[in-house]
């Protein structure tokens, strides 16, 4: 009886799918060990994180993000048995056949006689035939299932080889989801998600919002982290809501994103933090388990350029409280930033002025106004509060109209 010849094959397949394979090499040694035939190994190579996609029901390509993939070399696979190679499945036990491809071909002449088997030329009901090709000849023949054996006069069992093969083929498949956490992708891609909410909403570690929401007591005036943000635009929400294609995002928030990691790469470390931020920058592809600790890239970058901004300004000036609680005033400004707070009954925007005695001024207003950063102004309005932020005073004021700056 003929031996089957071994050879090794290479398949990509996603990282997540690697368990799998471990059990399905595993079950298919066990039936070559009582055949007493050499067993199959294989060994990982290289890794590569790209876009993934799998064919939905409807068969229509789509995207679930990023995985990761790496090349496994599986070794001692029988490329052919008695001459023959597996080309195909037959999956006889339905109204219509369903084919399964173990390599490229043209099937379509099988679909019609699903039954036969050209071994014992008998045509009767089956459940599962298969399409083998002469490695010599490249002719396809088509042999049922209790047929194989015997016209292959293999010591290995060619049912449990194509049952090997056919759950090969499902192992390199891309899932139609992923496990919570499995999620991978691009660095610079994930940051310039964060860097775009950061942006919009300014910018909420997981901390700040514990902080916030453990003092609120309507959930519907809950804040979200920027990362939760981020996860929301680049995985879709419960719902699948929320996502934006990277097409979509601002080239700005793309641009701020080399920059992040521009600033981080430079860090000099002083704490473990810091060094755990200079290796995680240093990384092309970030995982689901630092998604949350990389966005913190972003507040740290954006605090560093705050800093920058403040070592610039003369330090004696110094931000004082305007008039009294209650007081109209009207003083020129100019606006420093804008930063926008999404709540539940609409957004509030929040505008940071600094008049020309270098005191701050803070109004939350309702509608957004049609001034921009660095634009001097005469700020009318009424003072609210009285404040402290980071050991500064600074006056928040409400009930503001802004004209032009007369020059």
């Amino acid at each position: 009886m003929p031996v089957a010849d071994l050879a090794s094959t290479i398949h990509e397949i996603p990282l997540i799918n690697v368990d799998r394979l471990v059990k399905l090499v595993a079950k298919y040694n066990r039936k070559l060990a009582k055949a007493k035939q050499p067993l199959v190994t294989f060994t990982e190579g290289d890794r590569v994180v790209k876009k993934a996609f799998y064919t939905d029901s409807e068969g229509v390509s789509r995207s679930i993000g990023y995985l990761e993939y790496v090349s496994i070399t599986i070794n001692g696979l029988a490329p052919s048995i008695g001459g023959y190679t597996l080309a195909a499945v037959i999956d006889c036990s339905l109204a219509g056949a369903i084919i399964t491809p173990l390599e490229a071909g043209d099937y379509t002449p099988f679909r019609s006689k699903a039954n036969q088997c050209d071994h014992c030329n008998i045509t009767r009901k089956r459940n599962t035939s298969y399409v083998l090709r002469n490695v010599s000849t490249d002719q396809y023949m088509q042999v049922g299932k209790t047929c194989l054996k015997e016209f292959t006069g293999s010591l290995v069992d060619p049912n449990d080889y194509a049952s090997f093969l056919t759950e090969l083929a499902d192992v390199r498949e891309t899932p139609s989801n992923t496990p919570r956490g499995s999620e991978i992708m691009p660095l610079v891609e994930w940051l310039a998600y964060v860097c775009a909410n950061a942006t919009a909403h300014g910018f909420v570690s997981k901390k700040a919002m514990m902080e916030y929401n453990d003092k609120v007591d309507d959930h519907r005036k809950a804040i979200q982290s920027t990362a939760n943000r981020a996860l929301i635009n680049v995985f879709g929400d419960h719902d699948g809501s929320g996502k934006i294609s990277w097409e979509a995002l601002e080239q700005s928030a793309k641009d701020m994103a080399v920059l992040v990691i521009e600033h981080c790469r430079s860090i000099v470390p002083s704490s473990d933090y810091d060094l755990n931020i200079v290796n995680l920058a240093n990384e092309d592809n970030v995982s689901a388990k630092y998604f949350g600790y990389t966005a913190s890239m972003v507040g740290m970058y954006i605090r560093s350029n705050l800093k920058a901004r403040e070592a610039v300004k003369d330090d004696s000036v110094k931000s004082e409280w305007l008039g009294a609680i209650g007081d109209k005033f009207d003083v020129g400004a100019k606006l420093v930033s804008v930063r926008i707070i999404d709540g539940s009954y609409g957004s509030t925007y929040l505008y940071r002025f600094v008049t020309g005695e270098g005191s701050i001024m803070v109004w939350f207003a309702s509608n957004e106004q049609q001034i921009e950063i660095d634009q001097l102004v005469n700020v009318y309005g009424t003072v609210k509060k009285h404040d402290m932020f980071n050991g500064t005073k600074q006056t928040v004021v409400t009930r503001c109209r802004l004209y032009p700056k007369p020059r």
